[in-house]
C-alpha cells in the first residue's frame, strides 16, 4: 500500500469500478440471489478528470461543477445499469435537488430526497427504513460520497447493518486528521462486526476510442477488516482520499472480490511452505500473501507512493510510513 497509495485514491474511479462490478456480479448470480434491488447514494460523486471545473469563482463555478456531476453521474449509472436492475434513491442539498429531480426525470424508479445533515434528526437507518418499505424484497448498494461526512453516520445505521439486506457500502474517507485515523479504524471493526468483509478499491485508467475519453479498469482490491488492518492506511496525507467498499461475507460479490481482485489474498496452505523462501506455515492455516505483479506490468512509481503524494502536496514529514507487506 506504501509504494502504491495512488491506486487507492478516489481520483482512480475505483468507487465507481466497485460499483460497475457489484451489478455484474449481481446481474451473473440472479437466478441463485435476488432479483430486486436498490441503490441509495447520499451526495453526487464530484466529477473527475477533464470535466472538473476549476474553483475561480466560487458562486458561478459551483452551480457548474454540480451540473457537471449530475450529468457524469447519471452517464455513470446508466453506464453500469444501475437505473434499469435498481430502484435508485439519491439524496442531495435541497438547493440543489430541482436540477436532479430534472435529471432523473423518465428513470424507472428513480428517486431524488432531501439530504440531511449528521445534526438532524434524520438518519440512514430511517431512510433506510422508507426505502425497505419501497423495495419489500431484495438488497440495499449505499454510497456515501462526502469523505468528511462524520462517523457517526455508520453508528446511526444499526438498524441497516444489522438486517442482513445491505449487500454493500461505497465510501470515501481522506487522513486529514488525528481523528480521522482513528475513526477509520473504528468503523472497519464496527461495520466488519455486522458480517462485512471491507476493502480498498483501486482503478486504472487508459484512454479509448475516436473520442480518447478516460476509461477506468478495474484494478486491485486490499481487504483490510480482521487481522489484514495495518496502521499504514491511517497515514495522514492530504492528497489521498481512500475508496472503501464493504460487502456482506455471503454475498458472490464478497466472493469474486477474494478470489478475483484481492490484492493481498487470505488463503488457506495446503503444504508447510510459503511462497518465498524461508516461508512456512502450518498447513491448513490461513495466511495472506500480496500478489502484485497480477495487477500491473510497470516498475513502482515513487510518485503514487504514500511519500510521493506528500511531496506533491508539499506535505513533507515523518509519517511513520510502516507496515511492511502492506
Amino acid at each position: 500500500f506504501s509504494s502504491h497509495a495512488c491506486w487507492f485514491n478516489t481520483s482512480s474511479s475505483g468507487d465507481w469500478t466497485a460499483a460497475k462490478m457489484f451489478m455484474e456480479v449481481r446481474r451473473q448470480a440472479r437466478s441463485k440471489w435476488d432479483d430486486k434491488c436498490a441503490f441509495m447514494t447520499l451526495g453526487l460523486p464530484l466529477s473527475s478528470g477533464p470535466n472538473k471545473v476549476e474553483n475561480n469563482n466560487a458562486g458561478d463555478n459551483d452551480d457548474m461543477q454540480f451540473a457537471l456531476n449530475v450529468d457524469e453521474w447519471q452517464n455513470e449509472m446508466s453506464a453500469i445499469g444501475a437505473f434499469d436492475d435498481c430502484a435508485t434513491f439519491t439524496y442531495e442539498d435541497e438547493s440543489k435537488l430541482r436540477i436532479l429531480e430534472k435529471a432523473v426525470e423518465g428513470q424507472r424508479n428513480a428517486y431524488a430526497r432531501p439530504l440531511w445533515q449528521d445534526n438532524e434528526p434524520t438518519s440512514l437507518d430511517i431512510e433506510f427504513e422508507k426505502v425497505t418499505q419501497a423495495v419489500i424484497e431484495g438488497t440495499v448498494f449505499v454510497w456515501i460520497t462526502d469523505p468528511h461526512r462524520s462517523p457517526v453516520i455508520f453508528k446511526k445505521f444499526h438498524g441497516g447493518l444489522s438486517s442482513k439486506r445491505v449487500a454493500g457500502i461505497i465510501w470515501h474517507r481522506t487522513m486529514a486528521s488525528a481523528a480521522a485515523q482513528r475513526a477509520l479504524k473504528d468503523e472497519v471493526e464496527y461495520i466488519s462486526s455486522f458480517g462485512f468483509a471491507v476493502y480498498l478499491a483501486s482503478a486504472t485508467s487508459e484512454e479509448m476510442g475516436q473520442e480518447y475519453k478516460r476509461v477506468a479498469r478495474p484494478s486491485a482490491f486490499m481487504r483490510i477488516d480482521g487481522v489484514m488492518w495495518d496502521s499504514v492506511y491511517t497515514v495522514m496525507n492530504l492528497d489521498l482520499t481512500l475508496s472503501l467498499v464493504a460487502i456482506r461475507m455471503e454475498h458472490p460479490y464478497r466472493i469474486y472480490l477474494d478470489d478475483a481482485r484481492s490484492l493481498c489474498p487470505e488463503r488457506k496452505m495446503k503444504s508447510g511452505f510459503g511462497t518465498h523462501p524461508g516461508q512456512s506455515w502450518r498447513p491448513g492455516e490461513r495466511v495472506c500473501e500480496c500478489h502484485f505483479e497480477e495487477f500491473t506490468t510497470t516498475m513502482v512509481d515513487h510518485t503514487c507512493s504514500l511519500a510521493g503524494l506528500m511531496n506533491a502536496a508539499g506535505v513533507i514529514r515523518d509519517a511513520g510510513l510502516g507496515g511492511e507487506g502492506k
